[in-house]
């Protein structure tokens, strides 16, 4: 090998060392989520290999759109990988450029330099993000072809189109104070805005206690918790684990007394 100190190669078969170098760099382009995924169950493969070393620095350049590449590889490495250097360039100047992978090892001045590559599979995929919608689909509804949750309420931008029928460009769909997302985990209709998680009647007793009804929804649990004070944020937990009874459920809280008391009820997931 004619430089050991600086080699850089493309292949698609073999193995990579890093045991004897300074650090390693990745360099990955112009793939997108799923390939920079694929990139880090690679690394984490070969570092159990032990033909990876952990302990030294790991740079990751991933040159996409969206700035995701070397961040999913980050994410998932971040726990085994010592040190780890993210860097993502704009796709716009590898316009034209397909099917290149390059690693770059630093050496320790040690003439056994050895790089290739294994079972490594590069597709060009037409839904980037992964939401179950094509590049096409998304621009011609507007959602981010990069993004699968356009709009952050915890639903992707395909399940909003063909599953919830919901807005993918509107968190909260019908209006009624709780996003897409906190509705489908507590099983309520984030397309009707009566349908919601709500207290909806109260009673209070002086010998039995304060009670509290609430919309409930079969197969979930919830917790009861009460505060004296709305602004700080200081809830005690009344009840725990308690299991629906649906279409509504209702607690009494015996300890209650004349005093002032605000109830939150929270489903546990």
């Amino acid at each position: 090998m004619a430089d050991p100190d600086v080699f850089t190669g493309t292949g698609t078969s073999g193995q990579a060392w890093h045991g004897d170098f300074a650090e390693l760099l990745i360099d990955i382009r112009p793939f997108g989520w799923a390939q920079g995924q694929l990139l880090a169950d690679w690394i984490a493969e070969n570092i159990a290999l032990g033909k990876i070393n952990s302990a030294k620095p790991l740079h990751i350049i991933g040159h996409s759109a969206g700035g995701f590449v070397s961040e999913i590889c980050a994410d998932l490495l971040g726990d085994i990988v010592t040190q780890i250097t993210m860097l993502d360039t704009p796709l716009a100047e590898y316009a034209g450029e397909t099917d290149t992978l390059t690693f770059k090892l630093v050496s320790r001045n040690d003439t056994n330099a050895v790089l290739s590559i294994s079972n490594i599979v590069m597709e060009v995929s037409s839904d980037p993000d992964g939401d179950g919608l094509d590049t096409d689909a998304e621009t011609a509804l507007g959602t981010d072809p990069l993004n699968h949750d356009s709009d952050g309420d915890g639903i992707s931008d395909g399940d909003e189109v063909n599953t919830t029928h919901t807005n993918p460009f509107e968190p909260d769909s019908n209006g009624d104070g709780m996003n897409d997302g906190q509705e489908q985990r507590c099983g309520t209709n984030p397309t009707n805005a009566a349908d919601r998680l709500e207290i909806v009647e109260t009673a209070g007793d002086p010998v039995q206690g304060f009670t509290l009804k609430w919309k409930s929804v079969a197969g979930k649990q919830y917790s009861v918790n009460r505060s004296t004070n709305l602004l700080s944020g200081n809830y005690i937990t009344m009840a725990d684990d308690v299991p629906s009874s649906a279409p509504t459920n209702s607690f009494t809280d015996g300890t209650a007394t004349n005093g002032r008391g605000f109830y939150w009820i929270r489903l546990e997931e």
